[in-house]
């Protein structure tokens, strides 16, 4: 089975994919949230300019998006909060967690996304800091710790040798 990077422990084909690949339309902000991380992962950045409005449009530089995704072994998705107020509303908030290896450091992105529900098509159209929230740390690994990913091989067996181009 091919796992979906969004965690679900669905396969890819029956999960992020039927948004991605597919054209489906996620049916919550969580569901958004997550085909985007997993867009992220496949480095596919036109399917995360099809998915945002508004002010994350207004800087966004697609050939950058596309290189820090590609440099990036994307390490899991860590959804802390789905707010979703009540069907009838056009707005939900989704705090996530998402971790990845790059340039030898495990880096996280922690944030409060804002979604708006627009003629039946959730988007991405803003980002919070999430309250309560200590900056996020930056963490190297030592080539001989136990991988962090838990298969109790040591890191420079497992992801180290994975990442060790990048």
């Amino acid at each position: 089975m091919n796992f979906c990077p969004c965690g679900s422990q669905l396969d890819y084909t029956a999960c992020c994919g039927i948004l991605i690949d597919q054209g489906g339309k996620p049916a919550t902000p969580e569901a958004l949230m997550r085909s985007r991380y997993t867009a992220y992962t496949k480095a596919n950045i036109a399917y995360i300019v099809k998915t945002m409005r508004g002010k994350p449009l207004a800087h966004f530089n697609e050939s950058d998006a596309k290189e820090w995704a590609e440099q990036a072994d994307w390490l899991g998705l860590e959804v802390l909060e789905a707010t979703f107020p009540c069907k009838k509303s056009n707005q939900g908030f989704v705090e996530f967690i998402a971790r990845y290896h790059q340039s030898g450091l495990i880096k996280s992105i922690h944030e409060r996304s804002e979604f708006l529900l627009d003629e039946g098509q959730w988007y991405y159209i803003d980002s919070h800091l999430p309250q309560h929230t200590r900056p996020a740390k930056t963490q190297r690994m030592s080539q001989n710790t136990a991988c962090f990913c838990g298969s109790l091989k040591k890191y420079k067996n497992c992801h180290g040798r994975k990442t060790a181009g990048k």
